[in-house]
């Protein structure tokens, strides 16, 4: 038996803890360049992977939820900000951004049908709940959050009168005053599938939400007397700004 390695039962072979200490102490020492990470990534993307074509065994999915049980995560209760710094948070945002951008069709309907089985409501965000108060003092009914023919997932609607309320995050929907790049949204398309339907849209931005309290306090009156009204709205998204 070669040293620093033990048999694992029928399935090959395992490096021991103290061997893997080692190889995790070695690899901590390397400095691997980006010409060699792409290489390592093209050897092993489509066919080249081992993986491509199989699948993980009922067996297996339970060795590894059982293995992830329990464990707590090392950003639990932090923002990215917060745990790697602004530089580093806004490299792992954009990484993010990507690898979701870069999804197949197939993959994106599949993650779709997933989402719309998730157990509503899940937890709000901070500006969610800020706008959920301002709508609750205005004693206006509305549904939060909103399944909109089962493809889409709204923050807020008042489907008496077909008007939909979304919270934007700087960030994720690339804020114009603050990450005009940070990355490509699929805001517009969700906007006109809406519309289609004779749905209006009103979008607020976080910063107005956290900084302009009366700001977004009028915009949804008046937006909401407007529709109340029986007035013609632009079917268009209505994209508030200061």
């Amino acid at each position: 038996m070669s040293k620093g390695i033990s048999k694992y039962n029928q399935s090959g072979w395992k490096h021991t803890k103290k061997a893997k200490r080692k190889i995790k102490l070695a690899r901590a020492k390397q400095i691997i360049t980006k010409e060699t990470k792409k290489k390592i990534s093209d050897a092993n993307t489509g066919q080249n992977n081992p993986f491509y074509g199989r699948k993980h065994t009922e067996k297996s999915r339970l060795n590894m939820s059982k293995n992830h049980t329990g464990q707590i995560s090392s950003i639990k209760g932090l923002t990215y900000e917060q745990k790697y710094g602004e530089e580093k948070a806004l490299r792992i945002k954009n990484k993010l951004s990507k690898n979701n951008g870069s999804k197949r069709p197939e993959v994106k309907e599949k993650i779709k049908q997933a989402r719309l089985k998730q157990i509503l409501p899940t937890k709000d965000t901070s500006i969610e709940l800020k706008i959920k108060e301002m709508l609750d003092k205005m004693d206006i009914q509305y549904e939060h959050p909103y399944i909109f023919n089962n493809a889409l997932t709204c923050d807020f609607a008042i489907p008496s009168l077909k008007l939909i309320i979304e919270c934007d995050g700087c960030y994720w929907h690339s804020c114009p005053k603050h990450h005009p790049k940070a990355r490509v949204t699929n805001d517009k398309e969700r906007d006109k599938y809406t519309a289609y339907f004779g749905w209006k849209t009103l979008r607020l931005w976080e910063h107005d939400i956290n900084d302009n309290v009366e700001y977004c306090l009028k915009t949804i009156q008046d937006t909401f007397k407007t529709a109340l009204d029986g007035s013609r709205m632009s079917s268009k998204s209505l994209l508030y700004q200061t």
